[in-house]
C-alpha cells in the first residue's frame, strides 16, 4: 500500500500553485453554451411570439364572427412554422448537415404542438373562462418551452448541426 503525505512548502514552490478550479454554483447548472442557445431561441421566438400575438389580436378583433378564436391561431401557426425553421436554423441552432431532413423532422415535431395549441386554447377559454387573448398568451408560453426542447434535442441535434 502506498503511503501519501501532504505536500511540503518546498514541493509547492517547485510545482507552482495548484490551478484554480472555479466551483459550480449549483450541481448540474446549465453551461454557458446552453444559456446562450436559450437566449438566442428566446430572442427569435420572442419576435415570432410578438408577430403571432399582434396577428392573433388583429384576426380575432377583425374577423371573430367569421373565424372565431381558434382558426386565427391555426392560420398563424401554419404561416409561422416554415419561417420559424428558417430563423432557428440561421440564428439559433446552426445549419444542419441535411437541411431537408431537418425541416421534415421540424414540421413533424410541430404537428404535436399544432394540435395541442387549439386544444389548450379551447380548454382555457371554454372550461376555465379565460379571455381568448390571455389564453393564447399562456398557450404560447407553454408551447414555446416544448418547442425549444423538441428543436434542441430532436431536430437540430448537436451531432447534426455542429452548434450547441
Amino acid at each position: 500500500m502506498e503511503k501519501t503525505t501532504l505536500p511540503t512548502e518546498e514541493s509547492k514552490r517547485a510545482h507552482g500553485p495548484a490551478p484554480f478550479v472555479r466551483p459550480a454554483l449549483v450541481a448540474g447548472a446549465p453551461s454557458k453554451g446552453l444559456i446562450r442557445l436559450v437566449a438566442r431561441y428566446g430572442l427569435v421566438g420572442g419576435l415570432g411570439a410578438t408577430f403571432a400575438l399582434v396577428s392573433y389580436y388583429w384576426l380575432v378583433g377583425s374577423f371573430r364572427e367569421t373565424l372565431g378564436y381558434v382558426w386565427p391561431s391555426v392560420i398563424i401557426y401554419v404561416v409561422w412554422v416554415p419561417v420559424a425553421f428558417a430563423l432557428y436554423r440561421k440564428f439559433v441552432f446552426g445549419n444542419p448537415s441535411k437541411p431537408f431532413r431537418a425541416f421534415v423532422k421540424f414540421v413533424s415535431a410541430q404537428w404535436m404542438l399544432f394540435f395541442l395549441g387549439p386544444i389548450f386554447l379551447v380548454l382555457l377559454v371554454k372550461f376555465m373562462g379565460l379571455e381568448p387573448f390571455l389564453a393564447y398568451v399562456l398557450v404560447l408560453i407553454l408551447l414555446s418551452v416544448v418547442s425549444f426542447a423538441v428543436s434542441r434535442w430532436l431536430v437540430f441535434r448537436a451531432s447534426e448541426s455542429g452548434v450547441g
